[in-house]
């Protein structure tokens, strides 16, 4: 026994026996770290994980810095056709617009001007049906309104944005400019999500978790209201710009069905009238999702959605007794955008595999953050 003890000890009387196989293990880290630094220089090349890119942009909230990308140098001349020859407004109108720049989208109210009434003159050319609103608007709404950001000042940075995109995108490449029109409309989502009320309160770790979860939703649902209030022909973007649909190459096996699950909804939202001010509270309750895994404040997104789903029922049984069950009604396309959404999420994911998405933008961050 005791022979065995001493056979263990090395001659400085240290514990442990010689260490015979130092080589080979310092050979094998050396490895290791060689690897490491290998797929740390990759991911760099490609682009930050999602954490990483939604804390610089919630770091941009203290200096006020703009979200959006600056803009880069315009290579094509404005002037010439555009990509996929989408109409550009070629007169200067009533609102001061010129040669070259989109019209504003003039949603239904702007959070920033006096509500509209059914007396006061217009001079807005959009093709846009603007109505006016009720004015019984419950005091929640008011607020949430003022979180909104202004429909003319995103479809000018929008525009503007692609406008400088124009000379770096293949001729005919639709699926890529609709993939910029989603990333750069991204940004605009998550710059008016930490600056809203209720969001802003919560922990970033929640913030980037509700985005995470709620994006896709946000675009499909930002989509077809855009069309739903729009009388003129072809898809209206959120440039201000159309497509004519029958431009646009086929859709692939299995998407058919998604195209008239949103043409079938955009046609029930128009028959229960809804509104900016409905459309500002479904854009609320999508992003404020409790039912989202691993929350640390779910008891507060629990509550600003009943805060939520109360001001919304008080302001249709209000202002829209003539439908009949408007806010039960509403509530009900919730889960039909979600479901078209994760339909798209996945169309684009397989496009990714398939090297047809680039991945350094924030649209494929958050789609990867869904699939980790």
């Amino acid at each position: 026994m005791l022979f065995q003890y001493l056979s263990a000890v090395r001659p400085d009387r240290m514990r442990g026996g010689r260490n015979k196989f130092g080589p080979m293990y310092k050979r094998d880290r050396a490895q290791k770290q060689q690897l490491k630094n290998k797929l740390l220089a990759t991911r760099q090349v490609v682009g930050p994980d999602i954490s990483m890119a939604l804390k610089n942009i919630h770091a941009a909230a203290s200096t006020s810095l703009p979200l959006y990308p600056p803009q880069a140098v315009v290579i094509r001349d404005p002037r010439k056709p555009t990509l996929m020859n989408i109409p550009q407004p070629i007169a200067s109108t009533p609102n001061g617009y010129m040669n070259g720049q989109m019209q504003p989208l003039n949603y239904t109210t702007n959070s920033h001007l006096p509500p509209t009434s059914c007396n006061s003159p217009t001079t807005s050319t959009s093709p846009l049906d603007v109505k006016p609103e009720p004015d019984n608007t419950p005091k929640l709404i008011s607020e949430l309104l003022k979180s909104e950001t202004d429909p003319a000042q995103l479809q000018s940075k929008v525009a503007s944005f692609m406008q400088s995109q124009m000379g770096m995108t293949a001729p005919g490449d639709i699926f890529g400019m609709t993939c910029k029109l989603a990333d750069q409309t991204l940004f605009a989502f998550v710059d008016w999500a930490r600056n809203s009320i209720f969001f802003r309160e919560l922990k970033v770790e929640d913030q980037m978790k509700l985005l995470q979860n709620a994006w896709s939703e946000l675009l499909i649902f930002d989509h077809m209201y855009r069309q739903v209030h729009y009388n003129g022909e072809g898809i209206l973007l959120v440039t201000g710009q159309t497509i004519d649909p029958k431009s646009l190459p086929a859709l692939p096996v299995g998407m058919e069905n998604v195209a008239e699950r949103i043409s079938r909804l955009i046609m029930r939202m128009q028959e229960l009238k809804i509104d900016y001010k409905e459309f500002v509270c479904m854009k609320f309750m999508v992003l404020l999702n409790s039912d989202v895994n691993s929350l640390q404040d779910k008891h507060m997104v629990d509550s600003y959605q009943d805060q939520i789903s109360s001001s919304l029922l008080d302001y249709t049984v209000s202002n829209y007794s003539g439908i009949h069950d408007k806010f039960n009604q509403l509530l009900r396309i919730l889960p039909e955008i979600r479901h078209i959404a994760t339909r798209a999420e996945d169309f684009l994911y397989c496009k990714h595999l398939s090297g047809e998405v680039p991945f350094n933008s924030l649209l494929m961050e958050m789609l990867h953050s869904k699939r980790k």
